[in-house]
């Protein structure tokens, strides 16, 4: 036997003997592989704090709205990935296709990473009706969101629950009834 060894054995002899305890550190374990996303469709980008955030989130658009954006925030990116966005109108036309956009190229671990990509809405030969936009993560689909441009503005909403909102709806619905179909009021 070693020196080392004959301090050892005794040492460990000892310590199951007597109900001892032993410790020591473990290297951290090594980061999740997987990759945690959330997409949001909205109508701005707070690009002021350290991270990029969706603002104005929805689901529809009204011709007031100048671009709809498609945020993605991800969690645990530690290697380099594309992400590219393909927009379909709703005659599942592909109306845009974004460049990719590589990330992480020094494939270090990022906790987090926000990036986005956007349509004017005023365009021509706007189309109306339900669009859809999809992510792919490496030439790989990892989310399809779906959203709303309206031709119209909404004319009456039932979340408004004030009487001077609830008139100025009325008012509204009124005129656009009338320059719609004026041969009902004659």
């Amino acid at each position: 036997m070693k020196p080392s060894n004959k301090v050892f054995y005794p040492f460990i002899v000892l310590c199951f003997v007597s109900n001892s305890c032993v410790t020591f550190k473990v290297p951290p374990l090594a980061p999740p592989d997987n990759i945690e996303a959330e997409i949001t469709i909205c109508q701005k980008i707070d690009a002021n704090g350290e991270l990029l955030r969706p603002l104005e989130k929805a689901s529809e658009f009204g011709l007031e709205t100048e671009n709809i954006y498609c945020f993605i925030k991800l969690i645990n990116v530690q290697k380099e990935i594309k992400l590219k966005w393909k927009w379909y109108s709703p005659d599942n036309i592909l109306f845009r296709e974004s460049e990719e956009a590589i990330v992480n190229q020094t494939e270090n671990l990022l906790e987090t990473v926000t990036a986005y990509d956007k349509i004017p809405l005023h365009f021509e030969n706007e189309v109306f009706g339900e669009w859809v936009v999809i992510i792919l993560l490496n030439d790989v689909l990892i989310a399809r969101k779906s959203f709303i441009i309206k031709s119209e503005k909404q004319v009456f909403s039932f979340s408004e629950t004030s009487a001077k909102s609830f008139s100025y709806h009325i008012a509204s619905a009124y005129v656009f009834v009338h320059e719609t179909y004026p041969q009902a009021f004659l």
